[in-house]
């Protein structure tokens, strides 16, 4: 993989005003810059309990909030994926970060295929889940964006090394969504994982796994 920004510096935290839209995001350790894109409902704090630690040691590991979620402003219209994957691509911009790997949990994965589908970049997209705290009118605007998403038929446009990960129990995003994802990118690497804990939470429930995959992934 190969994952280049330039040395500009920049606030280690903060809030980036870009696409009708106030993002708060967190930086955590140097190198090759890495971001992470969180699911329906959820604020990016989920991926510090077993991703940043471990991820943080060689990448330079960038959270989001998505919009309608944690410390980012909350939407006043309806919106779709596209639209969060061009709040990813103006935090980018305002990080003055021109490659980057991703790495989605469940509609974070969504969010991925898109940012992929519109720019160049390298990309590791995984399928999971996570719960969903935050106000029912948010989420509710994410869950619309989420179901109306269906980029089946445009993944071939994806040319980024890809990662799709899945459990054997997941029943939200079964084993069968996932092969078919793999399938549509062209040199998509689908992984597995099974037995206990292989549900909808691999992050949570299978840490270890999971993290050893990510950090293989994109170290090849």
């Amino acid at each position: 993989m190969n994952s280049t920004t330039t040395a500009t510096r920049v606030p280690r935290s903060g809030t980036v005003g870009t696409n009708g839209q106030q993002l708060h995001y967190e930086i955590h350790g140097d190198g090759p810059p890495l971001v992470l894109l969180m699911g329906i409902g959820y604020d990016a704090s989920l991926w510090t309990l077993q991703q940043v630690p471990v991820l943080s040691t060689r990448f330079r590991v960038v959270l989001l909030d998505n919009r309608d979620a944690g410390r980012s402003s909350r939407a006043e219209h309806p919106y779709t994926i596209a639209d969060m994957a061009d709040d990813v691509a103006g935090l980018l911009d305002a990080l003055d970060i021109q490659r980057t790997h991703l790495l989605g949990l469940s509609m974070g994965s969504m969010i991925g295929m898109e940012f992929a589908l519109q720019a160049v970049q390298d990309t590791v997209a995984l399928l999971a889940s996570n719960p969903n705290p935050v106000e029912p009118a948010a989420y509710e605007r994410q869950a619309q964006a989420y179901l109306r998403f269906d980029a089946l038929d445009r993944l071939g446009g994806i040319h980024a090394p890809t990662l799709v990960v899945v459990g054997e129990q997941d029943l939200l995003t079964p084993p069968w969504v996932a092969r078919e994802v793999a399938r549509g990118i062209p040199g998509a690497r689908l992984e597995t994982l099974t037995g206990d804990g292989s549900s909808h939470l691999l992050p949570l429930e299978r840490p270890d796994d999971f993290n050893q995959l990510v950090m293989t992934f994109l170290a090849g």
